[in-house]
């Protein structure tokens, strides 16, 4: 019996962004994350064939010298060509094995939020401006919390920046309160995307609670008791975790699975998310911090169906320039309903605090 017929490139004239990609063997993770930032018009901005080159630093080790870059540039820039019903991406498969995670590219299940990590850093490393980055420590103690921020910053754009960074990187501060002396501790933090705990034991809950939760005050007890410098002993703390600056496009990934006997578990639950209108994050910022855009709209989704180690990957995308919504699965590219984006599948939710879409009034 033949091996089964390979299938490649099928070019013929569709709208922009209505180009699917077909799955290499297990590769619908990679897939649904690559629509989801093909689709985000500030990497757009970046990563045209125009203009990457402008921001590739080959002085810095740590990246790729501008390897992935240039495949995810010529990806993206077919995707939204017109001229291909579906790619076959292999090209950009074999280029993040080779340059960034053989792991993650053996043709084998994996997670979407994992590869778009891995992703997101090698770009942004391809891409910082910082050569020699110099380390630092954090050491406030949250007296002037505006100060305090300024310092952070300085530091951190001598340790790393880029424009991957300007476009995702949200900065969140947390403060501990010793419940004895009272001294308190200030650490800032950077990251790409929030990762929210669902609850257990419902079938529903809505995306605001579970942001409200994940920016609740802790107590730090037990255990977990916090070393307190000025008494020189672990004490009972509180722990208070807010936003401080908020990134032009938000990540929010729900934590559906978790390790239960041994096991990872999947929460299947329903999560009621903004979908039409823009989500605020002005509840989640810290009192202190400057005034800042904390509207957003959800632009794209992505969907997981079936267990940790055999499921498949799909994604909702809002088309930027019709608005129409889209349901990609791997190389088939279909419109869909909006009523339909809410479900027990979704898994990442990407929004962007811009209006790319006219007639969709921001707050």
């Amino acid at each position: 019996m033949g091996s089964p017929k390979r299938k490649i490139s099928r070019t013929g004239n569709v709208r922009s962004g209505y180009t699917g990609l077909f799955n290499l063997g297990n590769t619908c993770f990679m897939n649904t994350t690559l629509q989801a930032l093909f689709n985000t018009p500030q990497l757009q901005a970046i990563f045209t064939s125009a203009e990457f080159f402008k921001h590739i630093n080959e002085l810095n080790t740590k990246g790729t010298k501008g390897v992935i870059s240039a495949c995810f540039s010529a990806l993206l820039d077919s995707v939204w060509s017109g001229k291909f019903i579906a790619i076959r991406p292999e090209l950009f498969l074999n280029a993040f094995a080779s340059e960034v995670c053989a792991d993650l590219a053996d043709k084998r299940q994996h997670d979407a939020q994992e590869f778009q990590i891995y992703l997101l850093n090698a770009l942004h490393e391809d891409t910082n401006k910082v050569t020699k980055p110099e380390s630092f420590e954090q050491n406030y103690d949250g007296h002037d919390l505006a100060t305090n921020a300024e310092d952070y910053k300085a530091r951190q754009n001598r340790f790393s920046s880029s424009p991957i960074n300007d476009v995702f990187n949200l900065r969140t501060v947390s403060q501990l309160s010793c419940s004895i002396c009272r001294s308190t501790s200030v650490t800032f933090e950077e990251m790409n995307q929030i990762s929210v705990e669902l609850p257990q034991g419902t079938y529903y809950s809505q995306l605001n609670e579970c942001l409200a939760k994940h920016f609740s005050d802790i107590t730090l007890a037990g255990q977990n008791c916090w070393n307190c410098p000025k008494c020189k002993k672990p004490q009972i703390a509180n722990r208070n975790t807010k936003i401080w600056e908020l990134p032009p496009v938000l990540v929010i990934h729900l934590k559906r699975f978790s390790l239960s006997g041994g096991t990872f578990v999947k929460n299947e639950m329903t999560i009621d998310f903004e979908t039409n209108g823009w989500m605020n994050m002005e509840p989640y910022l810290h009192s202190k911090a400057l005034k800042q855009k904390s509207t957003y709209s959800l632009y794209a989704i992505t969907n997981h169906d079936g267990t940790l180690n055999s499921g498949h990957y799909t994604s909702f995308i809002r088309n930027r320039i019709s608005h129409e919504w889209l349901k990609f699965d791997d190389e088939y590219c279909t419109a869909i309903s909006p009523d339909t984006l809410k479900s027990k599948k979704a898994f990442i939710l990407y929004y962007t605090n811009q209006n790319f879409f006219s007639g969709h009034p921001q707050l």
